[in-house]
């Protein structure tokens, strides 16, 4: 069941992220705040959740014109989570810090919606700590590519949607434009 809610979450957003775009403007900055849901890293049922995956990210136009009508935007993310493992009760954490560049291109002209692709590079901070033995860092650099979509409820306050992974898979949340 648990599945099934999610690939719907991921169509909806798909749908939308591919069906309009607002046009992110040159000045714009924009502040997500977000939690995450599904991960490939302390996926098994041995797992549970101490901090629920969480992302903050910023971004600001920088470069508008391309390919007519898209804007291109930089910023920065932060993302956390932990773990704990029932079996030996040791816990884990991760905190992803990237740089982020993504393309907003209007679709359709619709002044509530924004959508984009992007691309992040980061660094996993990834930490282990169990009963008895000595705390573990390991973790390392990586990338990712993401599709996302903002609803603005009105002119600073949105609703986003982001497919890639960061955190997480997919991340819910509320962006603030700036």
């Amino acid at each position: 069941m648990k599945t099934k809610r999610i690939v719907f979450i991921i169509f909806i957003a798909t749908s939308l992220t591919v069906a309009n775009a607002q046009n992110f403007k040159l000045s714009d900055q924009v502040l997500d705040v977000g939690i995450g849901f599904g991960s490939s890293i302390y996926s098994s049922g041995s797992y549970s959740m101490g901090i629920p995956p969480l992302s903050i990210s910023y971004e600001k136009g920088i470069k508008d014109d391309i390919i007519e009508k898209g804007v291109f935007s930089i910023g920065g993310y932060l993302g956390v989570s932990s773990y704990k493992y029932s079996i030996t009760g040791s816990s884990a954490s991760d905190i992803i810090i990237g740089a982020r560049g993504a393309l907003h291109y209007p679709l359709i002209q619709d002044p509530k919606l924004d959508t984009y692709l992007g691309l992040m590079v980061f660094y996993n901070i990834e930490s282990w700590s169990a009963k008895n033995s000595e705390n573990e860092s390991n973790g390392g650099p990586g990338w990712s590519i993401y599709l996302g979509g903002r609803y603005y409820f009105d002119k600073k306050i949105s609703g986003f949607v982001e497919l890639g992974y960061g955190i997480s898979y997919l991340t819910v949340g509320v962006g603030f434009k700036l």
